[in-house]
Order: structure tokens, then sequence, then C-alpha cells
């Protein structure tokens, strides 16, 4: 008898499956593995008795691919809804996150301003977060040489100002006022910075802004008289003129001028005060304009172009040249020309004489050309009613007193006949400036020399033509300041005291005078200095009251501060004068000797036409009263 089939012929697949599980009976299945074929099958949308077998169900086409795509999907959805639930979290509901980006700066004022113009700012801070922003600040960062524009010359790199508690929503407008300096068409940036605090933190916090103004015209006006050719060699003098155009005071104004290789400095009025390169003037008014005037010569190749750079500014040295805020600034360039001959004028490095001084100078001559030269002449004229004209002279040249002039040609100088290229030549004069006595009061003229060689060139074609070069050269006339001092008892703006001749161990009085007369130029910065000996003793007597003189104690010297004396002839100005009262008492050392009162007297001072430093020096003081009238001989030594 053969095993029943578990399954029954007319049954379904799914039937014959139920059936199976429900009897529990291990049938065993002789199944064995074999390839599908590839085919198509089809599967009906409902359960029937005419099923096809799976296979028809699926075909390769329709085969699943897994549900990794499904899971992506709903991951990033799932990622995204929870990113947006945050999101709104924080904007509508979150009360502690605090963002800078909720702070807004809206700075106000104009975007161009003139040099030493006040810049005027509004800024207003707004707090768009949610929370009390504590203990909130702005502060403002200024371009170097800003000033105070209600403290006069005060610097102010930096402005800071509370501004306390800023609540959400709460806005604040916070104006500021500064005077700014810069050179013309340069950006100046000023920075500006919130700092804060939020609650339940230490931490500080910031929000910073820029903002920019352009500087529309400079804080000066510059112009500078350079000629746009120049002889190698030759002398030539230049102009400057400074003008403020700022609206308030500059201070500590210098000025600077960066020379060209091959530039020599001569001279130049003013004087400069650092090196020949930089002059410091201090406070500059505004419309107030300083004028400079520059000369010296340029050496180098023909058609060689040579450029000057000058700069003005805020120099906190005082004259250094370190110039940290630029108020104005100028390039210019000069093309340097070779003279056919070139000539020139030695002053053997003087710029100045002083009344009754002397010069012995030189002229100087060469032939520039690749041609010959013949029938040179020079004639040197002066000007000037300083010169004494009866001192003129030359070993080879002739003066004519007539025109005020020294010749000098072939018939006295042979080489002047014919001057071969590259060839030169040189001669002397002397002159003497007239003495104080015979000048005229208040500041002289300065005397004028004009050199001019005249030729004729002749060519490898022996055409030949005429050619003049020309020079200039210049002496300002210096002051002679009188210095006077005395010692005296008897006469004075004190009565003086005790015994004299002066007696060992009692004390006796003394008037010291000092005077100066200044009969020409003004003299600045004017000064007398002095010691006393350890054994006089300073009585703090002056006369009179309002000549500034100081006692340093710890150095024992004695300064008379004169500041600027004005220039005139001893008959129209007075004498400045100054008396103080020492007194002595002498000690048995000192016993039958001529005791001294002040020693190391000097005068110095700036001669302001011609910068030069005027130093005079006095024989020291002592007992011997060569200047009282009523002094006899016998009363300066100490007697016992």
């Amino acid at each position: 008898m053969s095993n029943p089939s578990p399954f029954e012929e007319g049954d379904d697949s799914l039937e014959r499956f139920r059936r199976r599980l429900e009897r529990n009976v291990k049938v065993p299945l002789n199944l064995r593995p074999t390839r599908l074929p590839r085919a198509t099958f089809n599967v009906k949308r409902n359960w029937g008795d005419n099923d096809s077998s799976i296979a028809d169900l699926v075909t390769p086409e329709n085969k699943p691919r897994g549900n990794w795509v499904g899971k992506f999907f709903w991951g990033a959805l799932i990622f995204f809804l929870a990113t947006l639930a945050v999101a709104f979290y924080v904007l509508f509901y979150s009360t502690n996150i605090v963002s800078a980006n909720n702070i807004d700066l809206e700075i106000k004022g104009p975007t161009q301003l003139r040099s030493g113009e006040e810049l005027n700012l509004e800024t207003i801070v707004r707090n768009r977060n949610k929370v009390t922003l504590r203990d909130v600040s702005l502060t403002i960062t200024y371009p170097p040489g800003t000033v105070d524009s209600l403290e006069t010359g005060k610097e102010l790199p930096l402005w800071r100002e509370p501004i306390t508690d800023l609540n959400p929503g709460q806005s604040v407008s916070i104006g500021s006022r500064a005077v700014i300096y810069g050179a013309q068409n340069s950006n100046q940036k000023i920075n500006l910075k919130i700092e804060y605090h939020i609650p339940d933190s230490n931490a500080v916090f910031t929000k910073e802004a820029e903002y920019q103004v352009l500087i529309g015209s400079g804080t000066l006006d510059l112009t500078f008289d350079l000629p746009a050719e120049i002889n190698s060699g030759k002398n030539f003098t230049s102009n400057l003129k400074i003008t403020s155009n700022a609206k308030s005071v500059l201070r500590q104004v210098s000025l600077k001028i960066e020379y060209p290789s091959g530039f020599n400095f001569q001279s130049a009025d003013p004087t400069p005060i650092t090196g020949n390169q930089v002059w410091y003037f201090g406070d500059l008014a505004p419309g107030v304009s300083r004028n400079f005037k520059i000369t010296g010569n340029l050496t180098g190749q023909s058609e060689e172009v040579k450029s000057f750079k000058i700069t003005v500014g805020l120099d906190k040295s005082g004259g250094t040249g370190d110039i940290s805020t630029e108020y104005g600034s100028l390039f210019k360039t000069v093309n340097l020309k070779k003279d056919f001959v070139g000539v020139g004028i030695d002053l053997s490095g003087k710029s100045s004489l002083p009344p009754g001084g002397r010069l012995e100078g030189s002229i100087s001559w060469k032939n520039n050309l690749s041609d010959k030269v013949t029938d040179g002449s020079l004639e040197l004229f002066l000007s000037g009613g300083a010169i004494d004209k009866k001192t003129v002279g030359s070993t080879n040249g002739f003066y004519n007193s007539l025109t005020n002039s020294i010749v000098w040609d072939k018939s006295l100088i042979p080489s002047l006949g014919l001057i071969n290229p590259g060839e030169d030549g040189m001669a002397n004069f002397n002159f003497a400036v007239l003495p104080l006595s015979r000048l005229p009061s208040g500041a002289i003229p300065p005397i004028d020399l004009h050199l001019v060689f005249k030729g004729t060139r002749v060519t490898s074609e022996e055409q030949s033509e005429d050619i003049i070069s020309e020079t200039e050269g210049h002496l300002k006339i210096g002051t002679l300041i009188k210095f006077d001092t005395g010692a005296t008892y008897f006469v004075g703006p004190f009565k003086n005291t005790g015994p004299l001749p002066p007696k060992v161990g009692e004390e006796t009085t003394y008037t010291i005078t000092w005077s100066v007369i200044n009969p020409t130029n003004q003299v600045k910065q004017g000064r007398v200095s002095s010691k006393l000996p350890n054994y006089v003793k300073w009585l703090s007597s002056i006369s009179p009251l309002d000549e500034k003189v100081i006692y340093d104690k710890t150095n024992s010297e004695v300064i008379w501060d004169l500041g600027t004396i004005e220039p005139g002839a001893d008959s129209v100005l007075s004498s400045r004068e100054v008396s103080f009262q020492i007194s002595i008492i002498p000690s048995l050392s000192q016993l039958d000797s001529v005791v001294d009162l002040v020693k190391d007297i000097n005068f110095v001072g700036v001669d302001a036409l011609t910068g030069d430093v005027i130093n005079v020096s006095s024989p020291l003081l002592n007992t011997r009263l060569a200047t009282d009238p009523s002094y006899t001989y016998g009363q300066e030594k100490v007697v016992e």
C-alpha cells in the first residue's frame, strides 16, 4: 500500500500547504536544486483554483531591489522635520540665546571732510536679542593724529562712551566728535566696537563695525617754485610756502624735505632745526602761512631727473623729523642741465658775515663742451650797502668801483683766451663788511654776488657762437651782540651793606649787572648763564622784576632768559639790563686776596635772519669793582 500523498490532485497550492500544517506530519519532499528558467510569469490578482505557479508572478525586470532607498528617504525627512522644529523653538520660544548678529550698529555721518575739519558721527545701537545686554559701552578708535574737538591740541586715539544696559528691542543713539587730519584723497578709517555682557556670564562679547571718511582737501596748501631745469653745479634758490587750511590750530608741526642725490645744501631761511632738512615751527593757526627759502646746487649727468619730496605733519618729537600724521605733501622733479661753461662762486663755506667781518672768496670755470671756447671773460657784480668798497680786491682781477664789479679777462688771465674742452680755472677776490658804527640801524640787506661768463664757442667746422653762463651767491649780515657785565657796591638798584674792603667773618653784599644790546637782526632764544662759587650767597633780589632770572640752587647757576631780543641802534633802543644781589662772608683762607663773585658768564642766542648761533663770553667778576665809579684801589682784597 502506498503512502497517501500530502497533495491531492485538484487542490490549489495554498490549500495543500494549509492541510500539511494541520496534520503536522513530516512528509519527505523529494526536491532537487535546479535553475529557474528565464521565463516571464504572470500572476493573477485573486486567489483561485486555476492559479499558476509562483514563477508566473515575477519577471526578471520586476525583481525587488531592496529597502535601503526607502530607509534613506524616511531618515532624511525625519532629520529635516527635527531641524525645523529646533529652529522654530529658538526663534520664537528661546530666551537665553544671544547673537551678535542681533545687534545692529548704524553709523551716520559725512563721507568726505576737509583735513582738520570736525567729524560728527551718530551711532545707533539696537538690541534685537530676546535678552537684556548688560554693561554695554561704545568704543571708537580714531586714526593717528586725531585731536579732541573740545580740548584744543589734545590727541584722541580712543573714545569710550558707556551705555549701561540695553533691553530687548531697545535702541540708543550716541553722538561723537573729533577733528580728523590726513593727506588729501586719503581714506581715514574709524573703528567702532560695542562691548557687552549677557546674563549669568562674566565673559565680554563684542560687535565691531568700520567707518571710512575721505579727506577731500589737504590740511595745508604747499607751493614750491622749483625751476623746470637747473644747471649742474649752479646755485639756485627755491621758495616754499605753507598755508594752513585747517579750521583749528595745528599742533607740533614739522616740515621735512627729502633731497635728491647730488644736492648740495648751501643755506636756508629760516635755518633748519635738524640737519639741513627738518624745520619745526610748532603751532600753525588757521589761515596762517610760513615761507621758506632753500639755496643749494645739484650735480649729476645732463638730462638726469632729480626729485624733491616735501612732507608737513605732526611731529611729537619736537623737530627730529619723525612725522606721525601727515598734513600735506608735495613731490617735484627737475631736469638737470649742464652749462656750456660751468661757473661757480666759492664763499669759503660762509652764508653770513658779521659787521666788520671779511670774506676771502673765489670763482671758478670749466668748459663742459666738446668744443673749444675763445675770448673768455668773467665779471663779478657786488651789490649791498654793507660792503666796504675800499676793501674790495683781487690778485689777478680788476675792481671797477663805478660798476662795483671785478673783471677777469685774457689780458689778466691768459688761459681765458683759449679754453679747451674739459679745461678749468680759478681766480680769487676779497672784501670786508662795514663796521657796526657805519652800518644803518635795524636789519641790514644781504650782499648779493652775480658772476657772468662770456665767450665764443668754436666748433670743429670752425663755426662760432656767443655763449654766456651765470651764477649767484648771497651773504647775509649777521647781528653783533654787545654783552656787558659788571659788579658794583656803591651804585645800582640795591643798597649794599657790609665792610669794604671785605672783612673775614663779616658779610658784604654786591650788585651784579648784565646788559645786552642787539644792533641789527632780531635774536631769538637769548639766554645768559653763569656760576656762583660755593661761598657766594644768592639773595633773591632782582631788578627789574619783569626780567626772568632763575637761580638753580642745585648747580649754583644763575640764568637770565631773555627770549626774543629786538634789533636797534644804541641810541634808538636802550639795552636790556638786569641786576641781582649776592653776598660773601670771607674766610681766613681768602685773606689778602681778590675774591671771585661770578664766573663762567656766557650769552647764547640765534640770529633770526642768518640762523647763526651767537655765543659771547664775558670775563669773571670779582671784588675788583672796575665798573663802579666810586670804587678805589685797595677795596678789592680781603682784610682781617
